[in-house]
């Protein structure tokens, strides 16, 4: 198994820019990214909570 299929989740600066794509019309510039990349590392520090509660909602909607 590849690193990226043993992962949860990966988000690469091409998947960022696809986004970007959809979302502005446009790519984001290195600066933009490197904003991205600051926020989203900000957002990943309560990953603990975050995958506890993802974890309880799959097993609740596994069960219904």
């Amino acid at each position: 198994m590849s690193q990226k299929e043993d992962a949860l989740f990966v988000l690469t600066h091409e998947d960022a820019q696809l986004i970007a794509m959809q979302t502005l019309g446009r790519e984001l510039s290195s600066e933009e990214l490197c904003c991205v990349r600051k926020g989203l590392e900000y957002r990943l520090l309560d990953w603990p909570n975050q995958m506890e509660r993802a974890i309880k909602n799959a097993a609740e909607a596994v069960r219904t």
